[in-house]
């Protein structure tokens, strides 16, 4: 994905869903493949999400794990979709001043649990993290699935769904799983004992335990 690892951007525009579908039709044509199935972690939920709207009809497995797109964070919407809230966020990015003071103050009144707390303050405490932060949820502001269509889509194409959780993650807790798996589609539900951090050699046994062979 665009900002992630070696790849660049020059396209001086968002990243669209057109261009996730493209980009995911490339790597199948390459590889020649004509199903795959999807994984996808925190944000990359969301972008697994995108390509169920666009590319059911070929995904065989949909693996989320703590996945962003269950639910609009009201500070993302703000900070991705307002022009007065783009500024705010880029100004910040450069001045972090305030929005560690606000953080701080947060926590203190409980307005912000500690998990979230520590987690804000880990992806913004550099300028080349809080750039990283800005660059990706702007350029990926097109990438807003509809709930309502991936679920009628995994249904309508049976595509076994699996999401993991952890019981003790504050920033996307297993509360959005429970909404979303409402027994219209073929879903499992899986929540382990940890926090965000799920992704490691272990969660691929247990994945290969969950999913449905095809």
């Amino acid at each position: 994905m665009p900002f992630h690892g070696n790849t660049v951007w020059q396209e001086n525009r968002d990243f669209s869903k057109d261009d996730l579908e493209a980009l995911a039709g490339k790597i199948l044509e390459r590889f020649g493949k004509q199903r795959f199935s999807l994984l996808g972690y925190s944000m990359g939920g969301r972008l697994a999400l995108c390509l169920v709207e666009r590319m059911a009809s070929r995904i065989s497995h949909l693996i989320l794990v703590a996945p962003d797109g269950l639910k609009n964070n009201p500070w993302h919407m703000i900070a991705t979709q307002t022009r007065i809230g783009n500024r705010v966020f880029s100004y910040n990015t450069r001045h972090p001043e305030l929005f560690f003071r606000l953080l701080t103050l947060w926590r203190r009144w409980g307005l912000l649990n500690e998990s979230v707390y520590k987690f804000a303050f880990h992806s913004m405490d550099k300028l080349d993290k809080r750039q990283l932060v800005y660059n990706v949820w702007t350029n990926m502001r097109r990438m807003m699935p509809s709930k309502q269509k991936c679920k009628r889509l995994l249904a309508q194409y049976n595509i076994d769904t699996v999401m993991f959780f952890g019981r003790f993650d504050r920033v996307i807790p297993p509360v959005f799983g429970a909404r979303f798996a409402d027994g219209s589609f073929p879903c499992k539900l899986v929540v382990l004992e940890k926090g965000h951090q799920l992704l490691s050699e272990e969660l691929g046994f247990i994945i290969s335990q969950n999913i449905r062979s095809k």
